[in-house]
């Protein structure tokens, strides 16, 4: 699978996810709902959201390369090891 192939289809399954969300939504509060909505408000209270979930992605992400770098460093080999002849 080349980049770009990998690249679309990514894009592909968000663009699912948003059609999915909006459809759910419709059949569970209505079609015209969000017309009655305060969706300034809801998008400040979303926006706060995000801003949570990236600090905990950044988290979550630091730790990551963190245990990544350090089995890294333990797969290095040992420069005090004896080299086997062999």
């Amino acid at each position: 699978m080349t980049d770009s192939e990998l690249m679309q289809g990514i894009e592909k399954d968000f663009n699912w996810l948003v059609e999915d969300r909006r459809l759910r939504g419709a059949k569970e509060y209505g079609t015209y709902k969000f017309l009655d909505n305060d969706t300034l408000s809801m998008m400040y209270e979303e926006l706060a959201d995000i801003v949570n979930y990236c600090t905990f992605t950044y988290v979550k992400l630091r730790l990551l390369e963190e245990r990544v770098g350090d089995a890294l460093r333990s797969d290095s080999p040992d420069t005090d090891a004896e080299l086997d002849p062999e």
